[in-house]
């Protein structure tokens, strides 16, 4: 019923460009029915834009962390690398600064056997098996990272040592 709903109103909204203002709780229905939104936090306005582009970039990491965001490194930029504590990540930016936090979504981060660019070694501490998905959970150092890897994806195991891929061009700045 709420899938037909939302349906007839973008319908009704497309038939008769009309502004509408629709407020919920839903993140889903939100990014479904807005051309444009708004996400509101304890009174609030802490990030607008297209739908799109709020979900894969939160500009803040109240916006990220709302948006489904849990991976979030605190490191400093040079010569376009993020220096973490558990070591240095390619990133798409060229300045300097002491100190940023760069975030990425959990199904653009990968699993992988052996190191690569862009990787950090970690061992898995989960594994849940969600259908479309595989969810896995593993440390970095003494970061918990999660890992949404679409079905096929390899298998590993509880207590394996793996390499965590954060590939560059996922990885975003997020404001304190």
């Amino acid at each position: 019923m709420r899938l037909n709903l939302q349906e007839a109103i973008r319908n009704i909204q497309r038939e008769l460009g009309i502004t509408t203002i629709l407020v919920t709780h839903d993140l889903g229905e939100a990014m479904a029915m807005s051309d444009r939104m708004a996400l509101l936090l304890n009174g609030e306005i802490v990030a607008a834009g297209k739908p799109e582009a709020l979900f894969h970039r939160p500009p803040s990491l109240a916006a990220a962390q709302f948006m489904g965001v849990s991976t979030f490194l605190n490191g400093s930029k040079a010569a376009g690398s993020l220096v973490t504590p558990w070591g240095a990540l390619q990133i798409t930016c060229a300045e300097t600064s002491p100190s940023v936090t760069y975030a990425i979504r959990p199904e653009h981060i990968r699993l992988e056997k052996e190191p690569a660019t862009n990787t950090l070694p970690g061992k898995v501490t989960d594994c849940v098996f969600r259908g479309e998905y595989i969810e896995y959970q593993a440390t970095v150092g003494g970061m918990s990272v999660r890992a949404r890897m679409p079905m096929p994806a390899p298998m590993f195991s509880h207590g394996e040592q793996v390499f965590v891929k954060l590939p560059r061009e996922k990885l975003f700045e997020v404001a304190g």
